[in-house]
């Protein structure tokens, strides 16, 4: 086959290029040389720099014993004053404070040009060293500056020098270790670069020999396949790919072409996939904005429902009170008893109108996040007894009954006010979920240590995955979903326990003694409270 005579002025341009092979060659050994300089001038300035440091940690030490010795002197010499002498050891003090500065860039600056992650993390483990030094100079002029008499300065100086000493020693070893390896990397670096020098001058011999006996057809061959695949891939055939015959530089190169077109093809590849995975997020978070906006009306939902029923309770005890008091304005005369007993019901229903308000700007604090728990001493079983009363209206009309057993002191430590709202949030849902006619029982059961009060409803109580579930912000059982209950009532609950130092557990079926459920299997809320004895604080 004969070649065109273009390509004979190529190969002849390829030979001349051989020969250029030769000078890079040489241009190699002459960066091999610059890059050994380079290294080898890195090298001494973090020789310099070790040295400054040292000097540096010297003059610390110094400064350090300076500030000491003015601090003893300050301390024994009772014609100085106090103001005096705080303003002496002040001043000291800041020129220490100076020299860790110092040391703290020095080692800040060491550590951004360390040149892997791993001497990174070993060279700003130094500064921890450094650190600790700042700390115990720091507790130091704490305890030497303070207006103490009884202060014994000796002892603190000598606790100090024990605990610093070693740590100013470790710093100057790493420093001095920090510079030998330094030296000895000089003298690896020097012997590695005349080994590689005497190769490069070997391999531009090899080279010069091996480009003017010529292969000067395989390579235009290999040449021309390889514009050809950059072609093909270029035009949008990504599964091109070349055949590796050799292993040389253009082996390598088709190597890098292969490797080019396969990551071409996977990012491509990749791309699609990624185009789906992100219509799939789309969705994903669609839907999650769709579960949010129903969680959102449900919340509105709820508060609503609140308020309704907190308005129903709120017309009940101003309805009474007008009443009383409408009577008492119509009656010409009125007996004594009479009139204390009218004064007796406005009192009670105005104390639960209060109670109602109370609970309402609580109700807002916890939908804001600003809940704060008051601490004090009070009977549980009275804070029951509240609550009972608060959703009395409320079971009346649902022909609920509530049977409570509260006898004796309950006495506990937390937020009285809160845990009645909790135990009316519960009982108001036991009656919700109670059938018509049914009991809910209240009894109280202590020991050592805890006080534990259950409330527990003839309903038709909770699946094992409610009962996990109604914990959770927002969630709610499968009868709450029908229609009944707050979906966040037990979420704050169960804070309000927790945070008193006691809990909230549901268990369905009923385990009570004192429930035998009629119309269910029943649940049983389990509040528990640490006991506080009569007579502790």
């Amino acid at each position: 086959m004969r070649v065109p005579s273009r390509w004979i002025n190529s190969l002849r341009a390829r030979m001349l290029l051989g020969s250029g092979g030769i000078a890079l060659l040489a241009i190699l050994a002459a960066g091999l040389m610059v890059y050994g300089a380079l290294e080898t001038s890195r090298r001494i300035n973090q020789i310099t720099a070790a040295q400054m440091r040292m000097e540096l940690y010297a003059t610390l030490s110094a400064r350090i014993s300076d500030y000491a010795l003015i601090a003893v002197e300050a301390s024994n010499s009772p014609a100085i004053d106090e103001d005096a002498r705080i303003a002496r050891l002040s001043s000291r003090r800041e020129v220490v404070a100076q020299g860790f500065e110092r040391l703290e860039v020095s080692l800040a600056s060491y550590v951004e040009q360390a040149r892997s992650e791993q001497e990174s993390n070993r060279r700003a483990t130094w500064s921890l060293g450094l650190a600790r030094m700042e700390a115990q100079f720091n507790a130091l002029t704490r305890a030497v500056e303070a207006r103490d008499p009884g202060n014994n300065l000796r002892a603190r100086l000598d606790g100090f020098a024990t605990q610093f000493s070693p740590l100013l020693d470790s710093a100057i070893g790493e420093e001095q270790r920090e510079r030998s390896a330094a030296f000895a990397a000089i003298e690896r670096l020097r012997r590695w670069v005349m080994r590689v020098a005497g190769l490069v001058a070997i391999a531009a011999a090899l080279a010069f020999v091996l480009f003017q006996a010529g292969m000067i057809a395989p390579l235009m061959r290999r040449i021309q396949a390889t514009s050809q695949a950059a072609s093909l891939i270029g035009g949008g055939r990504l599964q091109t790919r070349l055949d590796i015959d050799r292993r040389d530089e253009l082996g390598l190169l088709f190597a890098n072409v292969n490797r080019m077109a396969a990551r071409l093809d996977r990012r491509h590849a990749q791309v699609t996939a990624d185009r789906a995975r992100l219509n799939e997020i789309v969705e994903d978070r669609t839907a999650a904005l769709r579960d949010a906006n129903e969680a959102l009306e449900r919340i509105d939902e709820n508060r609503r429902r609140f308020f309704s029923d907190v308005s129903h309770e709120l017309r009940t005890p101003l309805t009474v009170i007008l009443s009383e008091a409408e009577i008492g304005m119509r009656a010409k005369t009125m007996e004594v008893e009479d009139f204390h007993a009218s004064l007796d019901v406005i009192h009670s229903r105005a104390r639960r109108l209060n109670r109602r308000v109370e609970d309402l700007l609580r109700i807002a604090r916890s939908e804001s996040g600003r809940i704060e728990l008051a601490e004090a001493v009070f009977d549980i079983g009275t804070a029951a007894r509240d609550a009972i009363d608060d959703v009395a209206g409320l079971s009346k009309r649902r022909g609920i009954a509530i049977d409570a057993v509260l006898d004796g002191v309950l006495l506990t430590v937390g937020d009285v006010d809160w845990t009645r709202q909790v135990i009316a949030g519960l009982l108001e849902n036991a009656v919700r979920h109670s059938p018509e006619g049914g009991i809910i029982r209240v009894h109280a059961e202590q020991d050592e240590a805890h006080l534990r009060l259950i409330i527990s409803d003839e309903g038709n109580g909770m699946g094992a995955d409610d009962l996990s579930a109604v914990f959770k912000r927002f969630e709610r059982g499968e009868a709450s979903r029908k229609g009944a209950g707050f979906g966040v009532g037990l979420a704050l609950a169960k804070w309000v326990m927790e945070t008193q130092a006691g809990g909230i557990n549901l268990y369905s079926p009923s385990r009570s003694a004192l429930s035998v459920p009629a119309h269910g299997p029943g649940t049983d809320v389990v509040l528990t409270m640490p006991r506080l004895v009569e007579g502790e604080e």
